[in-house]
């Protein structure tokens, strides 16, 4: 049997206090075609809402984490090179 098809991850990143579908809405068609659109919650809350708060690294550990997260919920179906839009 042939190995299934993996797509890349495109990661949205929303803005200040706001919500990651707001953000990846827009661009939820498109993205989907050719692969996974991540669109991870800030990593700290700001009301009923995210952001993005602390260093770089931080910040990238937070990402980090969300995407193995999806890895591990998806396996195989996710490629290790990242999806272009």
């Amino acid at each position: 049997a042939a190995a299934p098809v993996a797509f890349g991850v495109v990661t949205m990143l929303h803005g200040m206090c706001g919500q990651p579908e707001n953000a990846c809405g827009f661009w939820q068609e498109a993205a989907t075609e050719r692969g996974w659109l991540f669109c991870p919650g800030g990593n700290v809350r700001c009301g009923g809402n995210h952001d993005w708060r602390g260093t770089g690294e931080e910040k990238a550990q937070h990402l980090d984490l969300a995407e193995q997260e999806l890895r591990q919920r998806f396996g195989a179906a996710v490629a290790e090179e990242p999806g272009l839009l």
